[in-house]
């Protein structure tokens, strides 16, 4: 797309209906809603790193932002145009952030897992044992059903709303990050190149190293987002990756770097559209992809 979009290095994306979405970046979030054309940058109260953004509803939404120093949480009530900061005591950027409606939900980070009841307002923690672990992602399947990762193989699973939390383990020299639903199958990211199959015996799919950011369409069907250096070069190339086999095979498309040095954020926009931001030399670009 040809856009307004101000060019800085997004770091995170969603959107709340198929014309209305939200990036952040370094010191400010950016809101579109005419599906990308035009974008409004909005001021933030702490000028600080912004890393996740996530709505559970389109007027409701939450921010992650810090530094390795302190962690925030920004929250909105009016679908983006004012934030206000929360403290929730974090020793740095939060990982993972998941909010099941406007008042209950969950985020993650290094020995943080907590919980609020009440939009942000009050936190709780719910660190199975009181495990003093890092935990990375935390997604729910549906009201019930939910998954938090964490360092040396052990994630954690709730069936009950995350009232109770199961503590599990693939293997203990391995760190699980990214949670991926889809409607049968629970994926969990593996180092760089893996995604472990929970629910199918924990079989390994290999997937491209270079796909750093990924979104399933469905169990099949996913595209990967990246970058990879050639040659030895100073700058790495932006990746778009493609498959409909589950990463068994997968198309790769590579682009120069005065388009892309790296693709940074991915975002579905509707049922057969989704939305890719770059950073190249030629500014940031705005990428629309429909199936």
């Amino acid at each position: 797309l040809t856009t307004n979009i101000p060019e800085n290095v997004y770091t995170d994306l969603t959107f709340t209906t198929p014309t209305t979405g939200y990036a952040t970046s370094n010191g400010y979030v950016i809101k579109t809603t005419d599906g990308g054309l035009t974008w409004d940058s909005i001021p933030m109260p702490v000028s600080s790193a912004l890393m996740r953004v996530h709505f559970p509803d389109p007027m409701n939404g939450y921010i992650l932002g810090g530094d390795n120093h302190i962690g925030y949480l920004f929250k909105t009530t009016d679908a983006g145009e004012t934030w206000t900061k929360i403290d929730i005591d974090a020793i740095e950027v939060p990982w993972g952030i998941h909010f099941l409606d406007k008042d209950n939900g969950y985020i993650t980070g290094t020995r943080f897992f907590k919980k609020t009841t009440d939009g942000g307002l009050t936190w709780t923690d719910v660190r199975p044992g009181g495990s003093t672990s890092t935990y990375y992602d935390v997604k729910f399947r549906n009201a019930q059903e939910g998954i938090a990762s964490g360092l040396n193989g052990d994630y954690y699973r709730t069936t009950n709303g995350g009232v109770t939390w199961d503590s599990l383990s693939y293997d203990r020299g391995s760190r699980l990050y990214y949670v991926h639903y889809t409607a049968n199958r629970t994926f969990l990211e593996n180092a760089a190149d893996s995604l472990i199959d929970i629910a199918n015996n924990f079989s390994v799919i290999k997937k491209p190293n270079a796909a750093h950011k990924l979104l399933f369409i469905d169990e099949q069907h996913c595209i990967g987002v990246g970058s990879h250096y050639e040659n030895q070069g100073y700058w790495p190339y932006g990746d778009i990756f493609i498959t409909n086999t589950t990463w068994k095979s997968f198309q790769q498309k590579t682009f120069a770097t005065s388009f892309a040095i790296r693709f940074t954020a991915i975002a579905r926009m509707s049922s057969n559209k989704a939305m890719i931001l770059s950073l190249g030399f030629s500014g940031t670009q705005v990428m629309i992809l429909e199936w």
